[in-house]
């Protein structure tokens, strides 16, 4: 069990990747090992009427997370990197539209998205990034379950199956949009997904290494603190002895 709380840093995990990869499996398997208490994961669907109001960033500003908390974005602004590009009718339903059009507008986003993540590294906060990737074929199988499953059939959207029929222009989006975010402050680790147990070890795996690299030692304890914890070891001790145990 993983329970993270640090005096000076917060942790934010993203997780992207198509339809089907596993990203909510990923997580809930993440989350069962982390205390809840210092844990809050958001998933983020199409914006709102609210949300369109404002800047695209906004909404994931919103919920970053407090110190010595760990915040799970389920989704997160890549997806107005690869989605919006896409579908550029996306673009146009923000009230605070930006100044440059076209292939411009990419590149842009490409330097505000490093530009923040370099500002949220600077000052505190660990950036761990998760790309699953599965295949075409694997993606098939899970879409069927969803449609076969009635514990599952919730989860299907007719959208999954537009973007199906856009794979290709999507692996070279999203192959472009890793490769012009990938940055020292905030690295993507790409993971494969066509078998879940594979691809929740290797998350887990880079967590807990990310989660070490934050606790360089124990925070240490005042004199009149160890006192007093050497005092109530002391009272403990003695009622386990008066009781027999």
């Amino acid at each position: 069990d993983m329970l993270f709380a640090h005096e000076s840093h917060a942790v934010i995990m993203i997780f992207q990747g198509m339809d089907g990869s596993g990203k909510d499996e990923a997580i809930g398997d993440v989350l069962s090992h982390i205390d809840p208490q210092g844990c809050k994961a958001t998933k983020f669907n199409a914006p709102t009427e609210g949300e369109l109001r404002h800047d695209y960033q906004r909404r994931f500003v919103k919920a970053l997370p407090e110190c010595g908390q760990i915040g799970i974005y389920n989704r997160s602004y890549y997806e107005h990197l690869v989605g919006d590009r896409i579908h550029l009718d996306r673009v146009k339903q923000w009230k605070m539209q930006p100044k440059v059009k076209g292939d411009d507008l990419w590149q842009q986003r490409f330097r505000e998205v490093n530009n923040m993540e370099q500002y949220l590294s600077d000052n505190g906060y660990l950036v761990l990034k998760f790309f699953l990737h599965v295949s075409k074929e694997r993606q098939c199988e899970r879409l069927l379950e969803r449609l076969t499953h009635p514990e599952k059939k919730w989860q299907f959207s007719m959208s999954d199956m537009d973007d199906r029929k856009r794979w290709n222009q999507f692996q070279k989006i999203y192959e472009e949009t890793l490769q012009n975010t990938n940055t020292k402050a905030a690295p993507w680790y790409l993971i494969p997904s066509d078998h879940r147990w594979f691809a929740h070890l290797a998350v887990a795996s880079a967590v807990v290494e990310g989660l070490k690299s934050l606790h360089q030692r124990y925070p240490a304890l005042t004199k009149e603190e160890t006192e007093q914890m050497k005092a109530a070891q002391s009272q403990l001790e003695k009622e386990m002895k008066t009781a027999g145990r």
